[in-house]
């Protein structure tokens, strides 16, 4: 049964000096905490992992990397909840739990372990990104109680310095483009048939990804 398997894996669960290598660590560990298990093993989440190597891809799911790593496609859930209740289907289910578990720790050995080392990472992903998943799994679990009126001083101490920040930065970026000179901004205007971009009166946005971009860029 579930419960006589779950049972089986408790002295690994409850081995600090094993590792659970897996993906979407949060979900797995919210389930076993439901049904009395505590995890104090190692934990290693490819998801997690995947973003600290390189933030920039889309997507970090497990058959998402196993495809932009290896050029393998995995089966979907769907694909194999199609054939539920025959011969077939059992054994479809079958590769597909054998995949789960056994895709995420090559990627882990072979992959992004061997990365995150290489780029200085591998402390900070198995000593504070991995704690803060338990962190989070246990806040789903148990709610997080906030300070109302504490929120509430802190967000308008945010939003004053957010409006000092965004002065400042229209400031240097006027300064900035002061510092192109006449001929700079004589070609800006004949190229786009407009004002300069950058002057006193222009309502910078420091929040906006488009307005630092044309400063930066164009």
């Amino acid at each position: 049964s579930q419960v006589q398997t779950l049972r089986a894996f408790e002295p690994i669960f409850s081995d600090q000096t094993k590792t659970w290598i897996n993906s979407g660590n949060k979900f797995d560990w919210k389930y076993l905490k439901l049904n009395g298990h505590v995890i104090q093993c190692k934990i290693v989440d490819l998801v997690v992992a995947s973003w600290l190597d390189n933030e920039n891809n889309r997507r970090h799911g497990l058959k998402e990397v196993v495809e932009r790593e290896y050029g393998v496609k995995m089966m979907t859930y769907k694909e194999v909840a199609k054939e539920k209740g025959s011969f077939g289907g059992a054994e479809k289910f079958r590769q597909y739990a054998l995949n789960d578990a056994l895709w995420p720790i090559r990627c882990w050995r072979e992959k992004f372990k061997p990365r995150l080392e290489a780029q200085g990472l591998l402390t900070l992903f198995q000593s504070i990104e991995m704690e803060i998943v338990r962190d989070l799994a246990a806040a789903e679990l148990r709610g997080v109680r906030i300070d109302l009126k504490y929120l509430a001083k802190l967000k308008s101490r945010v939003l004053v310095d957010q409006e000092e920040s965004k002065r400042d930065a229209m400031k240097e970026a006027t300064a900035a483009y002061a510092a192109l000179g006449p001929a700079a901004v004589e070609m800006k205007t004949d190229m786009f048939g407009t004002a300069p971009a950058w002057t006193v009166e222009h309502n910078f946005d420091i929040g906006s990804t488009e307005s630092v971009s044309t400063l930066l860029f164009e």
